[in-house]
């Protein structure tokens, strides 16, 4: 019984291993990274948020950028069941979405 349910749930315990590792390593870069925020000045914190959102910004627009080319090639997207249009709602694509929403453009809905 206890071979066939090894059988049935192969549980591979390096992974398990591997995972326990990974979140060890997350809470000591988290705790590392707080002390390293914690030693910089308010002035070198506010500069580094800003950068990391900038950083954040430019990703977000990147995939974006990539999906539109994507629509533009006949690939399409759908959100509850409607279809994305391939230019976007702002005509420029969804990155360009993406760019007016952060400029608190208006939008047709």
């Amino acid at each position: 019984m206890v071979s066939l349910l090894r059988h049935c749930f192969s549980i591979d315990f390096s992974l398990v291993t591997t995972l326990d590792n990974q979140r060890r390593k997350k809470f000591v870069n988290a705790y590392q990274i707080r002390r390293f925020l914690n030693s910089l000045s308010q002035e070198q914190r506010d500069l580094i948020s800003h950068l990391l959102i900038e950083e954040r910004h430019s990703a977000i627009f990147d995939v974006l950028q990539v999906l539109s080319t994507r629509l533009s090639c006949g690939m399409q997207l759908s959100y509850n069941g409607e279809f994305l249009p391939e230019d976007g709602l702002s005509g420029m694509g969804v990155s360009g979405d993406y760019t007016g929403r952060c400029a608190n453009w208006n939008w047709p809905y």
